[in-house]
């Protein structure tokens, strides 16, 4: 073998034209699925932001307006025996649950809470300018006896601690699923998300006599 053409192999083996361009398309996939997974995850933070503050804005509708159970305004504790005026009597447990499209159900010291279609699709329509992706099925409302109100108080004997409810909301991936669906196995897919549930609660000094 001449000197000449030794030097022209060691001259080949030890060129590295070209290894730029493989090692960026070997991590050119991997960069986009990091850099758009950063942006929807900062997207599905944004949504639930938006959710919590609809569930306040929810809350705010529930003990401004009428009660979805019009029963609680019924309530006047006066068949205890005490005179108007009187605190209601220690250890009395009232709570009702509504949902939608279904009669509220209640525990304790009302039997009979009824259910108001129009003052929960009022709370619905409050959270629903906030975040427009909220259903009736996804809201409910729960009204709590906490030791406050009187006998003989206007629009109810109790003021009851009101909590509005948002729950089984999901996010369905849109970028990563694309993304997978160029890059990856065709049988993978990204799993929808459940968001955690949203609550919130005001005291309902303000509600409505539901009439």
């Amino acid at each position: 073998m001449s000197a000449s053409s030794g030097v022209a192999k060691v001259g080949l083996c030890a060129s590295d034209r070209g290894a730029s361009a493989v090692e960026f398309a070997l991590i050119f996939p991997l960069l986009v699925l990091l850099t758009f997974g950063i942006l929807e995850f900062g997207f599905i933070l944004y949504q639930m932001n938006m959710m919590e503050k609809a569930t306040q804005l929810g809350a705010r509708a529930a003990v401004t307006g009428d009660p979805v159970a019009p029963g609680l305004s019924a309530y006047t504790a006066q068949a205890t025996g005490l005179a108007p005026g009187s605190p209601l009597p220690a250890g009395l447990q009232a709570e009702i649950v509504c949902m939608n499209a279904s009669p509220c159900t209640a525990t304790g010291a009302i039997t009979s809470p009824g259910y108001s279609a129009a003052a929960f699709t009022t709370i619905v329509t409050e959270m629903q300018r906030m975040y427009p992706g909220i259903g009736p099925e996804n809201v409910v409302v729960t009204y709590r006896h906490v030791g406050l109100g009187f006998v003989g108080r206007p629009g109810g004997a109790i003021v009851p601690a009101v909590t509005v409810s948002l729950r089984d909301m999901t996010y369905d991936f849109i970028i990563m699923d694309a993304i997978i669906e160029l890059f990856g196995p065709p049988a993978m897919n990204v799993a929808d998300i459940l968001y955690p549930s949203f609550n919130a609660t005001l005291t309902g000094e303000d509600l409505n006599d539901g009439v």
